[in-house]
């Protein structure tokens, strides 16, 4: 008897789902700025990305989901550079990020860097951005000596359009997301702007 309750406990613990460990955190570089930051052509916005549980090589992937992608520089409008700006509304740009690392969230709001003339050798670290600036990865080597107990790095995107919107996802042994812009009801639209301008979503009003 014990035998077959001991049985039935294990397929019962064997058929819950399986909970891996999330190892990236991400956050505004400053949370004032990402409050009240609203999407304009070329706005951007810096976020700090923390990763733990490290091997002595990895790789972070950054992409967005949910992400607008409106012809032209405002939705619709301004559709003669539309060429110019097809894709993404919101995107990685190779030339805005930085290799420099940080012990912490703390550190890096403060600009407190890893030292080059320690351990960390940023030599071996790198970003490579996809052509669209749809994806960006920042990877290293054992040879870069990042801590082995977790560091933060820099993330910046780029609005291409006054209307975007989208996610920021930043995976690492699981995935960190953040909305860009702040929209915490929803709508697709800066809660700076709801605010201010009193804008609504009709299509989600319509739901209601």
């Amino acid at each position: 008897m014990k035998r077959y309750y001991f049985a039935m406990l294990f397929f019962m613990f064997a058929a819950l789902p399986f909970v891996q460990a999330t190892n990236v955190e991400i956050e505004p570089l400053n949370k004032s700025t990402y409050n009240d930051w609203e999407p304009t052509y070329d706005n951007e916005l810096t976020f700090l990305v923390t990763v733990t549980g490290l091997d002595s090589s990895g790789e972070i992937l950054f992409r967005f989901t949910q992400v607008s992608s409106w012809p032209g520089i405002y939705m619709n409008k301004n559709s003669d550079i539309e060429s110019e700006n097809s894709g993404p509304d919101l995107r990685f740009y190779a030339i805005d990020q930085s290799k420099d690392a940080y012990a912490d969230v703390n550190k890096a709001r403060k600009d407190i860097k890893l030292s080059t003339s320690g351990n960390y050798n940023p030599k071996h670290a790198k970003w490579v951005v996809a052509d669209d600036g749809s994806t960006a990865t920042f990877s290293w080597t054992s040879d870069a000596n990042l801590p082995s107990e977790k560091f933060t790095i820099k993330i910046t995107v780029k609005s291409k359009d006054g209307g975007s919107f989208g996610t920021l996802q930043a995976s690492f042994n699981g995935n960190a997301t953040i909305n860009i812009p702040k929209d915490d009801n929803g709508n697709y639209i800066a809660d700076k702007s709801d605010t201010k301008y009193g804008y609504t979503n009709p299509a989600l009003d319509n739901e209601k």
